[in-house]
C-alpha cells in the first residue's frame, strides 16, 4: 500500500513539473506593424509580420503567408527570416516576414488582416491567429509643371538633330566629290597595254603568250563594237565581226589574229619568240591607225 502512495506522488511531481513546459511551449504571438503612418505618393511603406513562440523551429507547422490584400497599394516586394535565441535559459523561435507596397492611388492605404493557421506539434493541436486592419495615409502626386522653357528646350534639340543631320549629309556630299575619278580607259588603250605586258612577261612562252593575246582581242572587239562575245564559239564569233559596218581589210585581220591565237593557245607551234613579237607590233599598228582614222 505504502508503494502504491509513493508512486502516486510521484507520478503527481511530474505532472506539477511539466505542466509549466506544456504551457509555455503552447504560446504563440503573431504581430503587424507598419514602419510610417503617412507617405508621399512616389514612395514605399514596409510591412513586418513577426511569428514569436516558445521552442524550436519543429514545435508549430504553419504555411507561409499568402501576398497581403491591400487598398490603394499593391506588394512591391517580400523578404523573410528565421532565428532563434535564448531567454532566462528558454528557447524562442521568431519568424519575420516583410513586404513593401507601392502606392497605387491617394488617400487612405488599408492593409486587410492576415489570418495565422497553425498546429502545435506533436499533439497536432490547431490554433488561429490574426494581424488588425493596417492603415496609412497616401499622398497626392506631384504634379510635373510643364514650363516654356522645355517646351523651347525640345524645339532647341529637334533643330540640332535636323542640323546634325544636314551637315552629314553635306559631308558625305563633299567627300564623294574629293575622290579623284579613275581615268576613262578606252578599248584602244587596254589593247596596247595589254599587249606590252605580254611581251614583257610572256614573250618566252608560246602558250602563255597566246592565251593571254586571244583574250586580249576577245575584250577589244567587245568594248570596241559593243559585241557580245560571252559563250560564242570562234566561228560565232567571226560571223559577228563579218556583220559589222568597218572595212573588210579590218575584218578579216581581226578574224585571222582571233583564229590564230585560238589554235597557239592550245596547241602552240615551234615558232620563234621574234614571230610573236613581230605580230604585236602588227597589231599595235593595225588600232594606232585605226584610231588615227577614227579620230
Amino acid at each position: 500500500m505504502k508503494s502504491i502512495l509513493r508512486a502516486t506522488r510521484f507520478i503527481i511531481v511530474l505532472v506539477i513539473m511539466a505542466f509549466p513546459v506544456l504551457l509555455w511551449g503552447s504560446d504563440m504571438q503573431l504581430s503587424a506593424r507598419l514602419d510610417r503612418a503617412d507617405i508621399k505618393f512616389e514612395e514605399t511603406v514596409d510591412l513586418t509580420i513577426e511569428v514569436k513562440w516558445t521552442g524550436d523551429i519543429l514545435d508549430y507547422n504553419f504555411k507561409i503567408f499568402a501576398l497581403p490584400q491591400a487598398e490603394r497599394m499593391r506588394v512591391l516586394g517580400t523578404t523573410s527570416k528565421i532565428s532563434s535565441d535564448l531567454e532566462n535559459g528558454v528557447e524562442i523561435t521568431t519568424r519575420t516576414y516583410q513586404y513593401t507596397f507601392q502606392p497605387t492611388e491617394a488617400g487612405k492605404g488599408v492593409i486587410y488582416p492576415i489570418t495565422l493557421n497553425y498546429i502545435a506539434m506533436p499533439d497536432s493541436v490547431p490554433g488561429e491567429l490574426s494581424t488588425p486592419e493596417l492603415s496609412v495615409i497616401i499622398a497626392e502626386p506631384v504634379a510635373v509643371k510643364k514650363t516654356e522653357m522645355g517646351g523651347t528646350l525640345w524645339v532647341f534639340i529637334i533643330g540640332l538633330v535636323f542640323l546634325a543631320g544636314g551637315l552629314a549629309v553635306f559631308i558625305i556630299v563633299l567627300r564623294r566629290r574629293a575622290k579623284p575619278k579613275e581615268p576613262v580607259i578606252t578599248p584602244v588603250e587596254h589593247l596596247l597595254g595589254e599587249l606590252d605586258k605580254i611581251k614583257k612577261e610572256s614573250a618566252g612562252d608560246r602558250q602563255a603568250f597566246f592565251t593571254r593575246l586571244h583574250k586580249a582581242l576577245l575584250y577589244y572587239i567587245e568594248k570596241q563594237y559593243q559585241l557580245d562575245l560571252l559563250g560564242l564559239t570562234l566561228e560565232a564569233i567571226v560571223s559577228r565581226i563579218n556583220a559589222l559596218e568597218i572595212a573588210e581589210d579590218d575584218k578579216l585581220r581581226l578574224a585571222k589574229w582571233l583564229k590564230m591565237a585560238e589554235k597557239e593557245k592550245f596547241a602552240p607551234g615551234t615558232g620563234s619568240p621574234g614571230e610573236a613579237l613581230r605580230l604585236t607590233t602588227e597589231i599595235e599598228n593595225f588600232v594606232k591607225n585605226k584610231s588615227f582614222r577614227e579620230s
